[in-house]
């Protein structure tokens, strides 16, 4: 098996974990009265989202991938978003669950599907 393979099938399998928790976040952010719930699988999130970035810069940089950089604080602010997120939820500052809920699925499909598909093709 060739590194590229490799790495594809990794981070494809990240992604299917990133895509498998965030629907549990949307839907308990939706159906769930809950909130200390929501904000606990929306942390849950938040760390398997750092390690799949973490492990994602690293191979971009050994890659020599160009837009490294770039791609690191674009995962930067969607971190930030998401903690700002979970700190409201956590703190009983309802915030706007269905923002949320928005900014998760566009970040999930539009982020995956087309930034982190061209650095893993």
């Amino acid at each position: 098996m060739t590194i590229q393979r490799l790495t594809s099938s990794t981070s494809n399998e990240q992604h299917k974990q990133l895509f498998l928790l965030g629907e549990v976040v949307v839907k308990s952010l939706i159906n769930s009265g809950d909130q200390k719930l929501a904000a606990a699988q929306l942390q849950a999130f938040i760390v398997l989202a750092q390690g799949n970035f973490k492990y994602q810069e690293v191979l971009m940089r050994s890659a020599g991938y160009p837009d490294s950089e770039r791609h690191a604080k674009y995962h930067a602010s969607l971190l930030t978003e998401l903690i700002g997120h979970c700190d409201r939820m956590h703190w009983g500052r309802n915030g706007d669950r269905v923002g949320l809920s928005n900014f998760l699925w566009n970040w999930l499909i539009l982020h995956i599907d087309l930034a982190d598909r061209e650095v893993v093709v």
